[in-house]
């Protein structure tokens, strides 16, 4: 789970930097804040998968991994976007 987080800030910060789709009109603060968080909150949505996996002992492929992993990823960001 640490080198998903430590991707997912790293990914947060590129963002802030870039701050793509109008978000260089935020604060610089607010910015990085809002990418490093929205990218975090998809980080831990996907490691819920594999907590979710790990609790029923099953063991999944990878391709239904990723698939599994980024709905609940989207279901994290989307919950954060809603919750802002």
């Amino acid at each position: 789970m640490m080198p998903m987080m430590l991707t997912c800030l790293i990914a947060g910060v590129v963002l802030g930097i870039l701050a793509p789709f109008g978000t260089n009109q935020l604060p610089t603060l607010f910015r990085f804040t809002y990418w490093i968080g929205l990218c975090l909150a998809g980080g831990l949505g996907a490691s819920a998968t594999d907590y979710i996996t790990y609790i029923l002992k099953k063991d999944l492929a990878v391709w239904p991994s990723a698939f599994f992993q980024s709905i609940t990823a989207a279901i994290a960001v989307f919950a954060a976007i809603i919750w802002l």
